[in-house]
């Protein structure tokens, strides 16, 4: 708590830039015919033609939301500069179609078109949604390979063993 600002920047500012980014995002899908659903505890009238569905338990309802939506989107928090964020591997891990906002580390991580797909704007992200909503097939296959990539490289097993390989020539 010695630096106020930061705290300050990276909490209360930073979660209020992420809200009125998502809000932007979904009404910007909603104005142009993307029909959205969103499971939240927000307010629902800040999102006013998108569908509200209100808050779902996150280990027994969310991976069955993230498992049968037809895209799954992930706004991830301005002030988070790397890393992957844990919705990507949410969804995955569900067997559910991602459509993320691109982070730096993902093409080490997962092939974009092939695993999972990203955007780098606003107009990529709506292209983006009204191609995938209208080719299902090219939609289950991504979200298919994503599932496989995250059971095959990225179990806590998996992620041990990388760990301990990077450990053992120090020993």
């Amino acid at each position: 708590f010695s630096d106020m600002s930061l705290i300050l920047e990276t909490t209360i500012l930073g979660f209020k830039i992420a809200k009125e980014r998502r809000i932007s995002l979904l009404n910007y899908l909603s104005e142009n015919n993307i029909d959205a659903v969103l499971y939240s505890n927000s307010d629902p009238y800040l999102v006013p033609d998108v569908t509200y569905r209100g808050s779902v338990d996150y280990f027994g309802e969310l991976p069955v939301v993230f498992r049968e939506s037809m895209i799954n989107l992930n706004i991830s928090l301005p002030i988070i500069k790397s890393g992957i964020p844990l919705r990507i591997w949410d969804v995955l891990s569900a067997g559910g179609f991602l459509l993320t906002d691109f982070r730096p580390e993902i093409p080490f991580y997962f092939e974009n078109k092939k695993e999972l797909c990203y955007y780098e704007t606003k107009e990529e992200l709506l292209s983006l949604c009204e191609y995938y909503l209208s080719h299902d097939s090219k939609r289950s296959k991504i979200a298919e390979t994503g599932l496989e990539c995250v059971l095959k490289y990225h179990t806590y097993k998996e992620r041990l063993k990388s760990l301990l390989s990077g450990v053992e020539p120090l020993l």
